[in-house]
């Protein structure tokens, strides 16, 4: 009986272990498309981890929105109207409550003028001037306190923070499909601009690749922009995590190093 629980037991941290690897290795995707034809605008976009186990997806069409979940390849659509329907009973405010909120603040208001209308007794300029020598003390202080934290911390974000963060971001992938824009201006002689500039500017930016999947289109006749996106984003976990790691375990080092220094005594202090 004892081994059945023990073998029960493996065989359950084994499947976490995988799920783990498994999240932290297959990457999480999304991607979103965007279309706007003169005054119509459409999205759809969807997240997920693995398509067929777990998918989001959000429709956006003649201002009607649509949500639906995807688990096991069954898709769900999640209502929307019932949460529109709460925010608008919690918008309504009734008149009562309204004239309670209107004589509340008559009130405060009459008793701020008769708090003004008071005269303040027991005040003195040496008091003021103790107060005003106690909170510049106290502002040195905390901006002396201030310098040296950062001076302690300076060679931890010049050499570990900004080369980990930069590292970093190349465990987020994001990648244009399709980029299609249409423009076009009241007065032509501005259309004509933009359109030498783009025409101009195409040649350089195709050496670098960054041309392929953008295309452009002018209209003289009528003034418009409209576009057609079609995005992908993926994010590597594993990457993020290790990198993180990192950065927790050097300042984990630099505080427990300065709680060191502070509890140490002075070389000139005697027992």
């Amino acid at each position: 009986m004892i081994l059945l629980i023990l073998k029960i037991i493996l065989i359950f941290l084994a499947f976490l272990l995988l799920i783990l690897a498994a999240i932290l290795f297959i990457p999480f995707q999304l991607t979103l498309k965007a279309v706007k034809e003169d005054k119509d605008l459409g999205l759809k976009g969807s997240a997920y981890w693995i398509s067929w186990l777990f998918q989001t997806r959000v429709e956006y069409w003649d201002q009607k929105m649509k949500l639906i979940a995807v688990i096991l390849g069954i898709p769900i659509h999640i209502p929307l109207k019932k949460m529109k329907r709460g925010k608008e009973k919690e918008e309504k405010v009734p008149e009562k409550a309204a004239e309670e909120k209107k004589y509340k603040v008559g009130k405060m208001s009459v008793r701020e003028t008769e708090e003004k209308e008071t005269p303040i007794q027991g005040d003195t300029s040496t008091g003021k001037k103790e107060q005003k020598s106690t909170e510049s003390q106290e502002a040195e202080v905390e901006k002396r306190g201030v310098r040296d934290m950062i001076a302690f911390y300076q060679p931890f974000i010049r050499k570990t923070l900004i080369p980990q963060i930069r590292h970093l971001f190349s465990y987020f992938h994001l990648r244009i499909r399709c980029l299609h824009l249409v423009f076009g201006h009241e007065n032509p002689a501005v259309t004509g601009w933009v359109e030498g500039a783009v025409v101009s500017s195409t040649p350089f930016l195709a050496d670098k690749r960054m041309a392929d999947p953008v295309s452009t289109c002018f209209r003289y006749d009528k003034k418009t922009l409209d576009f057609n996106v079609d995005l992908y984003f993926s994010m590597n976990l594993y990457g993020i995590v290790i990198r993180l790691l990192i950065i927790w375990w050097h300042y984990r080092r630099l505080s427990s190093l300065q709680r060191r220094i502070k509890h140490e005594p002075d070389a000139g202090e005697t027992s």
